[in-house]
């Protein structure tokens, strides 16, 4: 059986397809894209005062800057050498070794180790033994575990050992590396009023931490990212901070200033 060819003319097209079905269409279609892809791809540079939604200022490798320090900013003419103690609310954790090399990049490890109280819930997930005081930064807790919480310990105690105080835990950072360079494009904003004559810099890696629990030698690895992020002042010394997190939702910041060692 033969069937005669036909054409759908463009009304008849409009008659089949309304507009309305082709707006609903199109609505079905960005819901579904947000679905697949979530929506942080609208919102993953709406607050740079976490550090990695500032991950694309940190070229790729083999990626050279298209922009150079201004006049005003520290001139990179040499490697410059840097080694200081971290700390949390004058708390030592660990030190960090980096350098700056002239084309601007930015390499560096964080060592070290040190004994910090058990300030997280005991219900909380491995994410949440990064959680630090009130005092510090901190994003949203992590997810409860119900399942290892004591029926007659409150949700936001922290664990305790027999003896009824906070238990210690002995950090050790067994690997910690990062990689990243200058931005000179980032302007410095302190009481309102930019300062032209900072230089910014951020590098990202991974970090490796054994932590023992002190009161009964358990030990559990914590294994996350590292972002290291800071200022090179006009006399060449450099303020800033790591940050470690190991979901992007929970992180905690310690704090250095350095002095150039040549």
């Amino acid at each position: 059986m033969a069937f005669d060819s036909f054409e759908i003319s463009s009304q008849t097209r409009r008659s089949i397809y309304p507009v309305w079905l082709r707006f609903f269409t199109l609505i079905a279609a960005i819901a579904a894209g947000l679905m697949l892809f979530g929506p942080s791809l609208l919102f993953s540079r709406t607050d740079q005062t976490l550090a990695w939604n500032e991950e694309f200022r940190i070229l790729a490798p083999g990626q050279t800057s298209q922009a150079a320090p201004s006049a005003d900013q520290p001139q990179l003419t040499g490697i410059l050498r840097y080694k200081t103690q971290v700390g949390e609310v004058d708390n030592p954790r660990g030190t960090i070794n980096f350098l700056i090399y002239p084309d601007g990049s930015v390499r560096g490890v964080w060592n070290g180790e040190y004994d910090r109280p058990d300030d997280s819930p005991v219900k909380s997930e491995i994410s949440s033994r990064l959680r630090p005081p009130a005092s510090a930064s901190l994003v949203e807790a992590g997810e409860p575990n119900a399942n290892s919480k004591p029926e007659n310990q409150s949700e936001n105690q922290p664990a305790q050992n027999p003896a009824g105080e906070p238990d210690d835990i002995h950090c050790v950072i067994m690997a910690a590396s990062f990689n990243g360079n200058v931005d000179p494009s980032k302007p410095f904003a302190k009481n309102g009023s930019r300062e032209r004559s900072n230089l910014y810099f951020i590098a990202k890696g991974t970090f490796t931490m054994f932590e023992t629990r002190q009161s009964n030698n358990q030990s559990q690895a914590v294994l996350g990212l590292i972002y290291v992020r800071g200022w090179l002042c006009f006399d060449y010394t450099a303020v800033g901070e790591i940050i470690i997190t190991e979901n992007k939702r929970t992180f905690k910041t310690f704090d250095w200033v350095a002095q150039p060692a040549n």
